[in-house]
């Protein structure tokens, strides 16, 4: 099923990804410190394209990855792994 709106609680907000969110997630896959678990950082191309699966979801589930935002501040913070 995929996510047709945002889930909200107080202090949390699940929601599709948005264009403004790519710039923020890009500084994110390209600091090498917040990437240390992962194979190599992410340059701002490959970034889009992990952020547009993420949005898209696996063929066969129909879930995405939501975008995080906390809570009445909705600026990207992430994103929530399934």
């Amino acid at each position: 099923m995929a996510m047709t709106g945002p889930l909200r609680t107080e202090r949390l907000v699940l929601r599709r990804w948005r264009r403004s969110d790519l710039e923020p997630f890009a500084a994110l896959d390209a600091d090498s410190e917040v990437m240390a678990q992962f194979p190599s950082t992410l340059e701002s191309a490959a970034s889009d394209a992990v952020a547009a699966a993420a949005d898209t979801g696996t063929p066969g589930e129909g879930v995405g990855v939501p975008s995080k935002s906390a809570g009445r501040q909705c600026s990207n913070r992430g994103c929530v792994p399934p």
